[in-house]
């Protein structure tokens, strides 16, 4: 137990640590950097980054199979970010850099639509969650109807023969 205790001691100070040290990197980063740029500058390059982010999370990655262009993590696909915010740069619309993209890489970068049934899919456990707890519901409660009221097992003779006795002396008629 008490191994236990500094064990979890040194996880604790270890991974406060490791925080304390990617909260610094930002703040050493920030006061290297240089003077920013005009406001009229950052902000229309702060929308460009805002148009190319949407588009590559809207686009399938051409390097990562299953992945849009954002998520994808290859250096190829970083090099297309950035020749996605030069051409944004340069003038052009959403439409004619998707279009450039589909010249170069095909149609397998566009997002194909999707049908209607796909909005279902994050409640499909919910749903079949649902329809499990009522089959189960359902089969016990007509379970619990099915079985007779009055289940006596006799263990042994000295209960068959007072059972039967009981049974003989209901079957008598009231003429007494």
């Amino acid at each position: 137990m008490r191994h236990l205790a500094r064990l979890l001691l040194l996880l604790l100070i270890g991974t406060t640590g490791v925080s304390l040290a990617q909260n610094v990197a930002p703040q050493a980063a920030q006061s290297a950097a240089p003077a920013p740029k005009s406001v009229a500058t950052t902000a229309e390059e702060a929308n460009i980054e805002l148009r190319v982010r949407r588009m590559s999370e809207e686009l399938h990655s051409p390097f990562c199979p299953g992945k849009s262009l954002m998520a994808c993590t290859s250096y190829q696909a970083y090099q297309l970010r950035q020749e996605m915010v030069t051409m944004a740069k340069a003038g052009k619309d959403d439409d004619q850099i998707v279009a450039d993209l589909k010249v170069r890489y095909g149609t397998e970068v566009a997002n194909p639509p999707q049908p209607w049934y796909t909005a279902l899919v994050p409640f499909l456990p919910y749903i079949l969650g649902a329809i499990v707890v009522l089959l189960v519901l359902r089969s016990w409660l007509s379970g619990a109807k099915d079985e007779p009221e009055d289940q006596t097992v006799a263990e042994d003779g000295v209960e068959a023969e007072r059972l039967a006795r009981l049974r003989a002396r209901v079957a008598l008629p009231d003429d007494e």
